[in-house]
């Protein structure tokens, strides 16, 4: 600002400098004319005498000559020398009386007149009439330095406000930045910070929850691998090894494996995992496969499934709502007992599907069926069965990344009915 203004104030000097010029041109213009056509002697004395002032210094008068065309002086101003001040006709520079005048001569068939103006004088009024002018402007300056200083210093106060924050903010701190009243552009920063925190914030509680889950759950299988270890070898060095044995090490080994497979699933899936593999899934498909790929289990409890659904389509991740669906199915063919029943019920409405998955064996008490969905809960009276206590809720995980429910109540059937409702979502996406 200061430099636009210098160069503004350059640039009126100059232009005020012309203009000036030319005022004062035309003033020599109209006295050397009104000297000239003055036919009375009288008034060519009295603009002697006004011309004459002795108050006014030399270098600050207007001064004039009046000659005949036979070159006698016939008049002139108290301080003008005896020689003619210009020999040229019109506007001219000369020196004399040890200063430098700007001269006119204008002349007629009888006479002619020279009028002189200093050039000090002239500048002297050009000065006058510029500090008149950029006084306020250099004044202002400062004023509105100081203007624009509170203007970004307000604006930007958020921003300060931000990196004060920032900078206190300790390295185990991940809870969110609030600012009030941020501008519209400190708005995105900080909700895209806030964003970060959410994730780093989850990302360290699953994987706190990740060791200790692994620590919970795993300590019992391998105490138990350990133990069958030592009474194998035990028994080898007897020489009374059975198959029983063996068997035992491989249901512990299975064990250890579903359960490190079902940690590892409850971490895999996140928001940002769910939306980038999300596509069109055929329902139908999904459960079919899942049927096909557990038959093995359903024909080893000499059980029967019915599974009633049509084509229906959801926008969503198709190995998520494989892993839900597998779970659901897995637990039925496990706590539905010997020779039960399982139904799989497909219903669609308009802005969700509907998945339904009961089977004939045990109810649940209202008091269990709460706490299906936390880790490693198991039903009180299904404690015979081994089994992690995760499939559930890893369903639960899933389902809430589809903005989904899960519900469950007592089967129509006997046993529990796992009541599934997924958002179709955008099926036009491509």
């Amino acid at each position: 600002m200061t430099i636009a203004t210098f160069i503004a104030a350059m640039h009126g000097y100059r232009n005020t400098q012309e203009q000036l010029n030319t005022i004062l041109d035309d003033e020599l213009q109209t006295l050397a004319s009104f000297i000239l056509n003055s036919q009375y002697k009288d008034k060519v004395q009295a603009a002697s005498k006004k011309l004459n002032d002795p108050k006014q210094a030399l270098s600050n008068k207007k001064i004039y000559q009046v000659f005949s065309n036979s070159g006698e002086l016939l008049a002139s101003s108290k301080d003008a020398p005896s020689e003619a001040m210009s020999e040229k006709n019109g506007f001219s520079e000369e020196a004399f009386a040890g200063l430098r005048w700007r001269t006119y001569k204008l002349a007629n068939q009888r006479v002619s007149v020279i009028v002189a103006q200093s050039d000090s004088y002239r500048r002297n009024v050009t000065e006058r009439i510029l500090l008149a002018t950029l006084v306020p402007v250099v004044f202002s300056i400062p004023l509105i330095g100081l203007l624009v200083f509170y203007i970004i210093r307000k604006s930007l106060s958020p921003l300060r406000y931000l990196s004060s924050e920032l900078t206190n903010k300790h390295s185990e701190d991940l809870t969110g930045v609030f600012i009030e009243a941020p501008s519209k552009e400190l708005v995105p920063v900080v909700n895209r910070l806030n964003e970060l925190f959410n994730r780093l914030a989850s990302s360290f509680e699953l994987e706190k929850q990740l060791s200790a889950n692994a620590a919970h759950e795993l300590r019992t299988p391998i105490s138990v691998l350990a133990i069958a270890a030592n009474n194998l070898l035990e028994d080898f060095k007897q020489n009374t090894l059975t198959q029983t044995h063996f068997e035992d090490l491989s249901q512990n080994v299975e064990r250890m494996a579903q359960v490190i497979e079902q940690i590892i699933g409850l971490f895999r899936f996140t928001s940002d995992s769910i939306d980038a593999k999300k596509s069109i899934v055929d329902i139908e498909k999904i459960l079919q496969e899942v049927i096909s790929n557990n038959y093995l289990s359903i024909e080893k409890e000499k059980q029967t499934i019915e599974l009633n659904t049509r084509e229906v389509k959801v926008f969503a991740s198709e190995f998520a709502l494989y892993v839900l669906f597998e779970n659901l199915i897995r637990n039925a063919i496990k706590y539905g007992g010997k020779e039960s029943h399982i139904r799989i019920d497909v219903f669609e409405h308009p802005s969700h599907i509907e998945v339904n998955v009961q089977d004939s064996g045990q109810g649940l008490s209202s008091q269990d069926m709460q706490k299906l969905t936390s880790r490693f809960f198991r039903a009180s009276n299904q404690t015979n069965i081994k089994g992690s206590g995760l499939g559930l809720a890893i369903s639960k995980h899933i389902i809430n990344l589809h903005q989904g429910t899960l519900s469950f109540q007592n089967a129509p059937l006997g046993g529990l009915l796992v009541k599934v409702e997924i958002p179709k979502g955008n099926t036009n996406a491509s």
